[in-house]
């Protein structure tokens, strides 16, 4: 299966592996630091959930999110992922969706809410969106939404 995933979600799927990897077969000499010396993660993860809720449908990369946060790549990740239960390329899509599900109620054609809301394309979108609420947007759109 051939689909094109976002930067945040190749970055983040990438040091998860290598984490996971350095975990099993390596030994850690140090915690994970900070790229701000006295960087408080709580303030950091909630600066992150902040800036991916204001950017949901655009390109972002973990290393720009780290900066955004003050913490090492891997620090945000492994720090988010514990704080939220989600990686933040999964927070992302999951507010993709929240966002794009309030379009839903408008006339706009499918696939026009999908870009907008920073999918790649309609099957993007209706996949994100089964698996979060069990219908595609059309099914969704058809059962449960009448127009204004």
């Amino acid at each position: 299966l051939n689909v094109p995933v976002g930067r945040l979600t190749q970055q983040s799927l990438l040091l998860e592996a290598v984490a996971r990897l350095v975990a099993h077969h390596g030994m850690r000499s140090h915690p994970p630091q900070s790229l701000k010396p006295n960087a408080s993660p709580q303030k950091a993860i909630q600066t992150a959930r902040d800036y991916l809720e204001a950017h949901y449908a655009k390109e972002i990369s973990l290393d720009g999110l780290a900066q955004v946060t003050g913490l090492s790549p891997y620090h945000l990740v492994r720090s988010f992922s514990k704080q939220v239960g989600l990686p933040p390329h999964r927070y992302q899509t999951h507010w993709q969706v929240l966002r794009a599900k309030q379009d839903l109620r408008t006339g706009k054609p499918l696939a026009a809410i999908a870009t907008d809301h920073g999918f790649y394309d309609q099957s993007h979108f209706n996949r994100h969106f089964k698996r979060v609420f069990g219908v595609t947007p059309g099914q969704y759109r058809r059962n449960f939404v009448q127009y204004r």
